[in-house]
């Protein structure tokens, strides 16, 4: 038996609509739970808005952690999509309350930027450290690469260049 390369593009869809019809109709947490796994696996650009809602909104606070993985694991497949996932961590970051979901958020960020942050993940899941310095740090951060994004413009018609402007975090996105 093959893998996920050894399906077929109508498949994946096939299956991809499953798992968004057991986010969007059921309240099971197992359902749930199978719907955020899947996408994370097989999701593209277009289900970034269905994971960052179940990131900001799912009433299980393990299922809003598990969001925050399947956005890391669709930036693994997909690592042209980096800014839109670190603006939906930010997002949440800055709004979250629960530890374990903000502890899970900055583990994803700290992959996504390839930076430590004072917490680490166990081999076996776990997500260790100082979760309110390590949220901070992580803000910080993800804020730091859209301040830093700059501009250049440049008009064709002239051959004349313009000041570079620096972007704060939402004229970037």
């Amino acid at each position: 038996m093959g893998g996920l390369d050894d399906l077929t593009l109508d498949e994946i869809d096939l299956i991809k609509n499953v798992a968004k019809n057991f986010l969007k109709n059921y309240t099971e947490y197992k359902f749930q739970y199978y719907g955020i796994i899947v996408i994370g696996w097989i999701g593209k650009k277009e289900e970034l808005a269905l994971l960052n809602y179940e990131l900001q909104n799912n009433t299980h606070v393990q299922l809003r952690g598990y969001a925050a993985s399947a956005l890391r694991q669709i930036w693994y497949e997909h690592p042209r999509l980096k800014k839109s996932i670190l603006k939906i961590y930010y997002d949440a970051l800055t709004n979250e309350l629960d530890e374990k979901v903000n502890l899970d958020i900055v583990a994803s960020v700290q992959t996504l930027l390839m930076k430590k942050f004072g917490i680490k993940e166990t081999i076996y899941g776990e997500v260790l450290g100082d979760i309110s310095k390590a949220k901070e740090k992580a803000i910080k951060a993800i804020d730091k690469v859209f301040k830093e994004m700059i501009c250049f413009m440049y008009d064709i018609e002239t051959d004349n260049s313009f000041e570079e402007e620096v972007l704060s975090l939402d004229e970037a996105i």
